[in-house]
């Protein structure tokens, strides 16, 4: 079943915006037990705000280029400012994903679909003061 089937089977609507990964697996299955991953230094300067690149060696030896998605970058970038160790860091990429989303043929290292994201359910949203976004709108054009 594709993204878009499950959307409208979960929301009763099909959703052409919605995209579609394509999985290539995780970082530890990519490059297999006798595998090794590298962070790049120049990735992890401070003040560079590039994504953060990765090589993966297979047990083969062959070599690819991969870099982290926006969100994993970012969650990298703080973990290693509150004192987590690049190794640490590495060790956690093993367990993410390696997908990709268009026909670029630009594959990323992500997070899983919804981390980091906070839920709340419909029930508690509809007890909290409501937003009128027609209103501030409106407003937002009068000014």
């Amino acid at each position: 079943m594709n993204v878009a089937e499950l959307a409208e089977k979960f929301f009763g609507v099909a959703d052409a915006s919605v995209s579609e990964m394509v999985d290539y697996g995780t970082v530890a299955e990519m490059i297999g037990a006798k595998g090794s991953l590298g962070i790049s230094p120049k990735s992890l300067r401070k003040g560079n705000l590039k994504l953060i690149n990765v090589a993966l060696q297979n047990e083969e030896g062959t070599i690819r280029r991969i870099n982290c998605s926006g969100a994993l970058t970012l969650m990298i970038r703080e973990a290693l400012a509150e004192g987590t160790s690049v190794d640490e860091v590495k060790a956690g990429l093993l367990k993410l994903n390696i997908g990709e989303w268009d026909e670029s043929g630009i594959a990323y290292i992500v997070l899983p679909a919804g981390a980091g994201t906070i839920f709340t359910t419909a029930k508690a949203l509809l007890k909290l003061k409501k937003i009128d976004f027609a209103d501030i709108a409106t407003q937002a054009q009068l000014a």
